[in-house]
């Protein structure tokens, strides 16, 4: 598994300007420039960085504005589904409000992205009940975890607390020495720490609606 990060936003773009109006993004995030001729090779998407208007405006010049812009993650009907904040090869991390705080989302062309080290949380033994997530204090964004095509937002303050047992997003419950949830397994073993209340949210919940694209706007 490849472990580069690369932060998308709009000062790594401001520090490209001799890219002009398109940018070329690799499935390993890196942007780089189109090839003059041939445009962005095949494993790579091309983002526009002005709108249609503002390339009609001036189709052969930068658009002294453009780098303000911000690099979104847009659903099918057209609505903003989050803030690029950085891309893994398998995942986008997008920020988005979610009940006036912001969250961060791992987004893929389908949706939600399962996360593969942080775990929803349960007082009981075999993940039944109200889900628990560790406290996400260290940060002004909160990251929840991804299992099972559901967002694990915290929704309460956290307090010390013992879980019984967690629900990591796989189906392969003999790694984890689980029992086999859908398309989740519940791993029967306590840890304690501080552990917040939490909703479950899949897509339509959080209002996003695949397949997912990327959009400067």
């Amino acid at each position: 598994m490849r472990s580069t990060i690369v932060a998308i936003s709009a000062v790594l773009l401001s520090s490209l300007p001799a890219f002009g109006l398109d940018v070329c993004v690799t499935r390993g995030g890196r942007i780089r420039a189109p090839h003059p001729t041939h445009g962005c090779p095949p494993y790579a998407q091309t983002v526009a960085l002005v709108t249609a208007s503002e390339r009609a405006a001036a189709p052969t010049a930068d658009v002294p504005n453009a780098a303000a812009k911000d690099i979104q993650v847009v659903d099918a009907d057209g609505r903003q589904a989050g803030v690029v904040l950085s891309t893994t090869w398998n995942a986008t991390l997008t920020v988005r409000e979610i009940d006036g705080r912001a969250v961060a989302l791992p987004l893929g062309p389908n949706g939600l992205v399962a996360t593969s080290s942080a775990y929803a949380y349960f007082t009981t033994a075999d993940c039944t009940g109200s889900p628990r997530v560790l406290e996400n204090s260290g940060s002004l964004i909160v990251f929840p975890p991804v299992v099972a095509g559901s967002a694990y937002v915290q929704s309460g303050a956290a307090v010390q607390d013992t879980a019984r047992s967690y629900l990591v997003d796989t189906t392969d419950c003999g790694e984890f020495g689980g029992v086999a949830q859908g398309t989740a397994c519940c791993v029967s073993q306590p840890a304690g720490g501080l552990f917040a209340p939490a909703t479950a949210m899949n897509a339509a919940a959080i209002g996003i609606v695949p397949p997912l694209r990327i959009e400067v706007r």
